[in-house]
């Protein structure tokens, strides 16, 4: 049986791919998924003298049971509507890889492609028809499908290989008030030298900028919640003191799991022992598992270090905050 597939973000049916579907190896076409204009028809199609018969099943998403009255549009002009167990049939006069819309109150628009060609046709309860299934994605019920947060999930990060980073919980963002003095920088192994990047500090008796609190604040209640089309929104934001001369090590906090559910936020002064004079920011995340070449999954936690020869700015703070966020570029 053929599933209507939606790989890809364009409205243009694409190359073909192959999905095991039922322990056979079947050959559908990227195309297009849910967005408000129509699928446009592939070059591919063309007429045939008798029509084709598409049958198949509409199923809700995550609910379960056929989705009754939804409209099934295939190709330029054939339409069907499905029955009380989101059954329909119609004919095709087109063959080849065409587009398919469903349509149904209640759920969002769903578009795909569908290879219709007697190659791929058999017979079903003595109907001979090139057999196909979809499940479609509710609009009002978002315990099972929240398109705002599939958005977020499925942003544009820039770096796609990496797989996609998101939080599952409201993080609380922690301003370190206590600025933080490097004890040692990290090398780079290939080059050799001090790379600007600070791998172990501790507290100072100074407080930090009091500019920079201003600045998280201000990143908490605004960029936070654009930054993730409001998938993180009611942030809250604390402040926490530590005792001069307590010493962070890279392996502990830099993994960013130290604070779970927590954004945590420190600022490093140039000087010190180390005689620190570096500029670089840096941003570090906890994943749930996976790794850098791999689908990173859920954000644990976070943790971010600024400072050095940059004063607290809102534009760099905002860039590392965007970084724990999930975006990589």
């Amino acid at each position: 049986m053929l599933r209507f597939n939606d790989w890809g973000n364009s409205s243009v049916c694409k190359s073909l791919r192959s999905e095991l579907v039922l322990s056979t190896v079947l050959f559908l076409t990227a195309c297009g998924g849910g967005g408000i204009t129509s699928p446009t028809a592939p070059t591919t199609a063309t007429l045939t003298s008798t029509p084709l018969k598409v049958a198949g099943w509409i199923k809700a998403f995550g609910v379960g049971g056929g989705v009754q009255n939804a409209t099934v549009r295939i190709g330029s002009a054939a339409t069907a509507t499905t029955n009380s167990d989101g059954y329909f049939e119609l004919d095709v006069s087109q063959s080849g890889v065409l587009p398919v819309a469903i349509e149904a109150s209640g759920f969002h628009k769903s578009e795909s492609c569908l290879d219709v060609s007697l190659s791929k046709q058999s017979t079903q309860n003595g109907v001979a028809a090139v057999y196909a299934y979809r499940d479609i994605l509710p609009s009002n019920n978002d315990s099972v499908f929240d398109m705002n947060f599939f958005s977020h999930v499925f942003r544009n990060r820039g770096d796609t290989m990496t797989g996609t980073s998101r939080w599952v919980t409201i993080p609380t963002v922690e301003l370190w008030t206590q600025e933080m003095e490097c004890l040692e920088t990290l090398t780079d192994v290939i080059g050799g030298g001090d790379i600007g990047i600070c791998e172990n500090f501790k507290a100072t008796a100074t407080v930090t900028d009091s500019n920079l609190k201003a600045i998280v604040q201000a990143i908490v209640n605004t960029d936070i919640p654009a930054l993730t089309n409001n998938v993180l929104s009611g942030v809250s934001l604390r402040t926490k003191s530590h005792a001069a001369g307590t010493i962070f090590e890279a392996e502990k906090e830099y993994s960013g799991c130290a604070v779970p559910n927590t954004i945590v936020v420190a600022y490093i002064g140039l000087g010190g022992t180390s005689g620190y004079n570096g500029g670089a920011s840096l941003a570090n995340i906890c994943w749930d598992g996976g790794g850098d070449d791999g689908d990173r999954g859920f954000i644990k936690s976070g943790f971010i270090v600024l400072g050095g020869m940059y004063p607290a700015n809102r534009e760099t703070t905002a860039h590392e905050m965007a970084h724990v966020l999930g975006m990589d570029a």
